[in-house]
């Protein structure tokens, strides 16, 4: 999140006027008076709905009655405060005696900073609303506000490269309606939008033909060539291609070729994880996305997969979903039995609806129709921030951890006052252990400098072999003065970690993990790793 502050300017205007005195002769004179001009402050005014203007009528001392010809536009107090109601002009009347003074005021709906990209969601899986702050800053601070967390949660995504806008990916907890709202760290600006935790209602019947979906997906599927062989990618945003990182792992040299024949040379890698096996190319400004499904697969329903099997362009297979959910090392699959083979790997799998919910990307040859795609929602997880070029990416992994690596000093760890020092980059390992600790937490400390206003990352994971250890271990930022700033206590993501990613000042911060009291009752190993992102 980035902050924002703002210099409020205050123009001040003083007029004085300035009487001198005038002798009169002794002849007597008379003296005529012009009479005053009798008028309104403004004869026309723009206001924002909700905001205020106050108009008087200057050069009387007569009683004055205020009315206005749509209250439902504008509405006028008996002191001439009118007061915005919605978009539209209105003629606001100032009748002192018999004599009558108008002002036209236009009323404008106020342009908000800030905005969602959806008033109302429905889903069941993982999806997102796109924020927008407008001619953001590094300064600017986000924040989001759940109404109900037993229905929903929420995190936030990248900032866009153009820095005005932000996903907030939504997870949802159990059916009901929740409200999200989100808004400025100064309260200035702020939007809300309803969400629904519903199963997918629409009917089959109503979804397209199949040709309708081949005709409307196909072009938003391209075929991925590199030095090394060839796949398939398809356009998850505009400018963005997903893909199998398998795909793509190694090559010096990337290319794709739309639908319509126009090929382009990819120069950017903007994130991939090997593990997913999943990968985001940059191809700025080209590409019409297809719909990620805001709806869970089920067992049965109708599947299509559009690819290149064996450099076949724009092959279209259709199929039903075998198993909705296939877990491997926790990696979620779809298993499908939609034709696929070598060349099919990192295109859409949809549904009957024609919107994504997997990528295709491995088949089982010693069997028959034993197909699988990742579950798209985790592309979500692939981080955009740290962009790499292609040919970048060295296939080895010739790192020698050894020596980025600290090992817990116990002796310091049990207080910040003595805290190790966590390099940027670099990786801890360490045990929590609740006996020693009179609050039964057994919390470590180290110690972070960030020299700069930036994103940081921190990871922390357990080494056993259970993945529910995780759900027993905190993690936590806290300020110079030892004040709790952020937490991570579940592993939401379902990703093996605990994760705080945050845009923070300049400064010095201590990041703690410790145990869950009364779920660790013996020494619980665990691995930090912290990264500055410049």
């Amino acid at each position: 999140m980035k902050q924002i502050k703002k210099a409020a300017l205050a123009l001040i205007m003083a007029a004085t006027l300035a009487v001198s005195p005038v002798t009169l002769p002794v002849v007597p004179a008379i003296i005529h008076a012009e009479a005053a001009t009798v008028k309104l402050n403004t004869t026309k005014a723009t206001i924002y709905t909700g905001n205020t203007i106050t108009l008087k009528l200057i050069g009387t001392s007569s009683k004055v009655t205020w009315s206005s010809s749509s209250a439902k536009i504008a509405t006028v107090s008996a002191k001439g405060v009118v007061t915005g109601k919605k978009a539209g002009q209105a003629t606001i009347t100032a009748t002192a005696g018999k004599k009558k003074y108008t002002s036209k005021i236009t009323v404008v709906n106020k342009v908000s900073r800030l905005s969602a990209s959806a008033s109302s969601i429905t889903l069941n899986q993982e999806s997102f609303v796109t924020v927008t702050l407008k001619n953001s800053t590094l300064d600017d601070v986000v924040l989001y506000d759940v109404s109900d967390e037993n229905i929903a949660t929420c995190k936030w995504g990248d900032w866009a490269d153009n820095e005005d806008s932000l996903k907030l990916y939504i997870i949802p907890k159990k059916s009901g309606t929740a409200t999200i709202t989100v808004k400025t760290k100064d309260g200035k600006e702020k939007t809300s939008f309803k969400v629904i935790v519903a199963k997918d209602s629409r009917a089959i019947s109503s979804a397209p033909d199949s040709a309708k979906i081949a005709e409307k997906c196909t072009p938003s599927v391209v075929e991925v060539t590199t030095d090394l062989g060839l796949g398939t990618g398809f356009f998850l945003e505009k400018g963005v291609i997903a893909t199998n990182y398998h795909v793509i792992k190694g090559a010096s040299s990337i290319s794709v070729t739309l639908n319509n024949g126009k090929e382009y040379k990819i120069e950017t890698i903007l994130g991939y994880n090997e593990d997913l096996d999943m990968a985001l190319l940059s191809l700025p400004g080209i590409g019409t996305p297809l719909t990620v499904s805001k709806y869970a697969p089920k067992t049965g329903d109708t599947a299509y997969a559009i690819g290149n099997p064996l450099g076949l362009e724009d092959t279209f297979s259709k199929g039903i979903i075998s198993n909705a959910s296939r877990i491997s090392e926790d990696i979620k699959y779809i298993q499908t039995d939609a034709a696929l083979s070598s060349g099919n790997s990192g295109g859409p799998l949809l549904n009957a609806f024609g919107e994504v919910i997997g990528m295709n990307t491995m088949q089982y040859t010693d069997g028959q129709n034993l197909n699988f795609a990742l579950n798209i929602t985790q592309i979500y997880s692939i981080s955009t921030l740290a962009p790499v070029s292609v040919g970048s990416i060295d296939d080895s992994d010739d790192t020698d951890y050894s020596k980025i690596t600290i090992q817990e000093d116990s002796t310091k760890s049990g207080a910040t006052a003595t805290a190790q020092d966590i390099p940027d980059g670099y990786y801890v390992t360490g045990s929590i252990d609740p006996s020693t600790d009179p609050a039964g937490l057994g919390t470590d400390s180290y110690r972070i400098t960030i020299d700069k206003y930036s994103r940081i990352s921190v990871l922390a994971t357990t080494t056993t072999s259970y993945p529910s250890d995780l759900n027993n271990m905190h993690l936590m930022i806290l300020n110079s003065s030892n004040k709790t700033i952020l937490y991570d206590y579940t592993d939401e993501d379902d990703d093996g970690y605990l994760n705080i990613f945050a845009d923070l000042p300049a400064g010095t911060y201590y990041v703690q993990v410790n145990a869950v009291p009364g779920k660790v009752y013996a020494s619980l190993p665990y691995f930090l790793y912290f990264k500055q992102v410049k």
